[in-house]
């Protein structure tokens, strides 16, 4: 299951059986995959592929620290998170699933 290159949800994986949705938590407990959000899991290489448009997932953010350094080219650290700055009192809603 680690091995394809799209988000996997915790709720396709049940639509599936539960032998993969055990195997999906199974994985991400050994870190094979990683928890992008409640329920939406991806590989590492995945995510390490992705570029991120921040401007969709949250209109008028602004990427700052590490973040901003990475997409740059300032640092070699790569980010574990994602770092967006909104306006104070601002309600951001992340999409329910990825587009990829």
């Amino acid at each position: 299951m680690a091995t394809t290159k799209t988000f996997i949800s915790s709720v396709g994986a049940k639509s599936q059986g539960r032998y993969s949705y055990y195997k999906m938590l199974s994985e991400a407990r050994q870190g094979d995959l990683v928890k992008v959000k409640r329920g939406v899991y991806a590989s590492p290489e995945q995510l390490a592929d992705t570029m991120v448009d921040i401007d969709k997932l949250v209109p008028n953010g602004i990427l700052c620290s590490f973040s901003a350094w990475s997409v740059y080219g300032l640092t070699t650290v790569i980010p574990q998170a994602f770092h967006v700055a909104v306006k104070r009192g601002r309600k951001v809603t992340l999409p329910d699933f990825p587009s990829h």
